[in-house]
């Protein structure tokens, strides 16, 4: 499962950096050379690339630590803002890309690189369910806020007691269907063409694995 979560991130990753390429290509065919978009185009290959090179730093820590998570203090404010900056070059910048946060900047323990993952399945996930039909619709929002919990995860079936932060993703596509609903997590089960079925079992094993 870790290989082709790998390989469904690193495919997204070489669609940015081949389209932008074309890009670039077709403008010199054509005589159409313009420093400022190709600055653009070039810009968005390199955030691109460095997005691969947390990939290969992911799968080295994967490695290291045989599947665990590397946990450590980070920032969350920090890291999902400068996730949702690079975001629009990692999917297409045609969509409307947010980020509210209620809280300031507060330390977490978990693995960021992994958090960028998951972030990253959810976000082609939505733009999947936008689809090309963006003239009344095209939003993908981020958030996150302090709740406080007191129960059991229904994930890990952990009792859970004191502040967590709660981080939100919504768009405003089409909704899944109950019936797909609960078949999400499933090992290869995808409601897309050319879908892998892996996203969201990434996903899940990323989380279930912080607990």
């Amino acid at each position: 499962m870790l290989t082709a979560g790998i390989t469904h991130d690193l495919s997204n990753i070489l669609n940015v950096v081949c389209g932008n390429l074309s890009l670039i290509e077709d403008d010199i065919e054509n005589d159409r050379f313009d420093k400022k978009s190709l600055i653009v185009e070039v810009r968005d290959i390199q955030k691109a690339v460095g997005f691969a090179r947390k990939l290969k730093e992911y799968l080295a820590t994967f490695i290291q630590k045989k599947g665990k998570c590397d946990l450590e203090e980070f920032h969350i404010y920090d890291t999902l803002s400068n996730f949702v900056d690079m975001l629009p070059h990692l999917i297409t910048s045609k969509y409307g890309i947010s980020y509210e946060s209620s809280v300031d900047n507060p330390l977490v323990y978990g693995d960021s690189h992994q958090l960028e993952m998951v972030l990253l399945n959810i976000a082609h996930n939505a733009k999947d369910a936008i689809g090309n039909n963006i003239e009344d619709r095209g939003k993908i929002k981020f958030s996150s806020e302090v709740v406080n919990v007191n129960g059991n995860c229904h994930i890990c079936d952990k009792y859970m007691d004191g502040d967590y932060v709660h981080i939100g993703i919504s768009n405003d596509g089409e909704p899944i269907t109950p019936e797909n609903l609960e078949k999400i997590f499933e090992e290869g089960f995808t409601t897309k063409k050319e879908g892998t079925g892996h996203g969201l079992v990434s996903v899940y094993n990323i989380i279930k694995n912080h607990n």
